[in-house]
């Protein structure tokens, strides 16, 4: 059973979510060019959710989600 001071972490949390879905939008339509700015609020948005829920590691699932937005730009090149 979570605590009262768990939920409110987790609350304050969510503040700090990455919209993955907008930053990939803006990112085709910039021609991968938000890419970098994308990946700068996500490590930013992960480093403070980490900090408020006291995880390690964040930086990993942050990783992994900008390789696969990598190799669809690739793909989307190689296919044009």
């Amino acid at each position: 059973m979570k605590t009262n001071e768990q939920i409110l972490r987790e609350i304050q949390a969510a503040k700090y979510k990455t919209n993955n879905v907008l930053h990939f939008i803006i990112s085709l339509i910039t021609a991968g060019l938000w890419i970098p700015v994308w990946f700068l609020v996500a490590q930013r948005n992960a480093s403070k959710r980490a900090s408020i829920i006291n995880e390690t590691s964040t930086f990993s699932k942050v990783f992994i989600i900008l390789v696969a937005v990598a190799a669809v730009f690739i793909f989307i090149g190689i296919m044009l």
